[in-house]
């Protein structure tokens, strides 16, 4: 499977959860996306889109947030969720994430060239036609330490990857990320975001290393202020 045709089944995977029942979270000071205690019990408030072979999923329980695992062998998959919000009322995106297992690049991948990450999370952003959906993508790459560099993404100019976790230094521990989405929306399209719906993702994979990845996250919180 080509990375576009890629790009489209997972746009329009977004667009559907969009059309569809209205999720809206009641306003409060946070909104916190938790994992529930099984894959079952999270499916029936995320959506799954497997696109190449099949992670495994897993959830350890915990009395703060469960943690979902993710192993990816030689796969890739989406899970995501339609969150009703404005990033002008919950500008910031907070999450926790731990890699132990990073996919395997060649030398010629150095330049970027191949989409694979342990870890990442992204927020979309719907429109009326599927090519005109846009990502931000926040990565743990560990090829590089330089955080808030801006990568290239296969799939199309839609999907902005921003690096916001770099290098190994950390690998196997708990890691707490805080991004402005509106500040990086900005700097990576060039212009401001609508106040539409937007979902969150989250996603591992190793399809294009062949090699295998193996990632936990924790919740997710949609902050009105930092």
């Amino acid at each position: 499977m080509t990375k576009i045709m890629l790009f489209m089944s997972v746009a329009l995977s977004w667009q559907l959860v969009f059309s569809g029942t209205n999720m809206s979270t009641p306003k409060s000071p946070d909104i916190i996306l938790r994992f529930g205690n099984t894959l079952e019990d999270i499916l029936k408030n995320w959506k799954l889109k497997p696109l190449v072979g099949k992670d495994e999923y897993g959830v350890i329980r915990r009395e703060n947030g469960n943690i979902l695992h993710i192993l990816s062998n030689q796969s890739a998959s989406i899970l995501f969720k339609k969150v009703d919000f404005s990033v002008y009322e919950y500008p910031i995106i907070r999450w926790q994430w731990q890699v132990n297992e990073f996919p395997k690049y060649a030398e010629s991948s150095s330049e970027y060239t191949i989409d694979d990450y342990a870890a990442r999370i992204c927020v979309a952003f719907p429109a009326w036609t599927i090519r005109s959906t846009k990502f931000l993508v926040y990565v743990w790459d560990d090829r590089t330490d330089e955080i808030g560099v801006v990568k290239p993404s296969s799939f199309s100019d839609n999907c902005k990857i921003i690096v916001v976790e770099g290098g190994k230094q950390n690998q196997g521990q708990w890691v707490t990320e805080e991004r402005n989405i509106i500040e990086d929306y900005i700097r990576v399209f060039g212009s401001e975001p609508k106040k539409a719906a937007a979902g969150i993702g989250v996603m591992s994979d190793s399809d294009d290393t062949k090699s295998s990845t193996d990632a936990y996250y924790h919740n997710i919180y949609l902050k009105s202020e930092i």
